[in-house]
């Protein structure tokens, strides 16, 4: 691909002594991912040879078990894979470079040790996320180095032509350029771009918005996961906010604006985040009373989950003559 032709391609139970209480809730979703960030990745370049630096040859396979058999090899720098026979040279250095018809070469990019070391906590952070979020961000940070070629490009690059394919109204080159761009760098702040660009075009006429707003959190969710200051991170939870209020899943954008304004207190954050709360934040949706029995009952939903266990939930209900027992 050449920079002229490049293309992108609770239920609790409250009986008491004069009336009951029940308490329904919805079911909250929690994740863990043991590796939020993976330690290497491969950047993919078409029609090209590295010659030399061979560690062996795998034959008769295929070009995902090629990248798979070099990032499980500590001392494989970058691989060259022959897409007319099916075999793979895994390689100690990246080597010379030359053009060959039906060749993909990749580059194994590591990681930054700060990023890594960070990664678990800031997952545990993301906790309150839906079950998939996360490990949507994790495969989206290693598949996009093989679908979206870097080839002689730099990230500089593909900002510029994602740029000006956005101005342009060109959304779909826009955003293949933006994933080539954070499968070379994997930096917070593309990802942060990409982010604010999948929230932007899910606005757009003709886009699925169920697919644009989760690219946008999974994105959102890398861009915190590498930030390395408070207010990108803060920058980041806020797309992620939006992202997963756009889902449907606007409950879920108070934790995460709570998160934000703990991270890097601003007034704007500040605003969003009451504004979600009035809307998505723990209330009573509904209740029914029950007089007809000898022991009367009050029936109230919640908006969210109580725990199950643990909590004595009499010390929350109150009667002007009685305490109930919460069961």
């Amino acid at each position: 691909m050449s920079k002229s032709t490049a293309r992108p391609r609770v239920l609790a139970l409250v009986a008491g002594l004069a009336a009951s209480v029940v308490l329904s809730f919805s079911a909250a979703h929690a994740q863990r991912v043991a590796d939020p960030v993976p330690e290497r990745r491969a950047v993919v370049m078409q029609n090209v040879d590295l010659f030399g630096n061979d560690i062996r040859t795998v034959l008769d396979t295929t070009y995902a078990q090629c990248e798979a058999i070099c990032l499980a090899d500590p001392s494989c720098a970058a691989f060259t894979f022959n897409q007319r026979n099916g075999s793979c040279f895994p390689k100690r250095a990246v080597g010379e470079m030359s053009a060959f018809e039906g060749a993909l070469s990749a580059r194994v990019l590591e990681t930054d040790s700060a990023v890594l070391a960070a990664a678990p906590s800031r997952a545990e952070d993301l906790g309150f996320l839906p079950p998939g979020l996360l490990r949507a961000a994790r495969d989206a940070a290693t598949d996009f180095g093989r679908r979206y070629p870097a080839d002689q490009w730099t990230e500089e690059d593909f900002l510029s032509a994602a740029e000006s394919a956005r101005r342009a109204g060109n959304g779909d080159s826009a955003l293949w350029f933006l994933r080539a761009a954070v499968a070379l760098s994997d930096r917070a702040e593309t990802w942060a771009r990409l982010a604010d660009f999948g929230l932007e075009r899910a606005e757009q006429q003709g886009v699925n918005q169920r697919v644009a707003f989760t690219d946008a959190a999974a994105a959102a969710a890398n861009a915190y996961l590498r930030a390395d200051r408070p207010a990108l991170a803060a920058e980041a939870l806020v797309s992620l906010a939006s992202a997963l209020e756009g889902q449907g899943q606007g409950r879920l954008a108070v934790p995460a604006l709570r998160l934000a304004q703990a991270t890097a207190p601003s007034a704007s954050i500040a605003v969003r985040l009451d504004r979600v709360v009035s809307l998505y934040g723990f209330r009573v949706t509904g209740h029914d009373i029950e007089t007809d029995s000898a022991s009367p009952r009050i029936c109230v939903n919640f908006s969210e989950r109580l725990a199950d266990d643990g909590i004595d939930y009499t010390d929350y209900v109150e009667l002007s003559n009685a305490r109930p027992v919460a069961e």
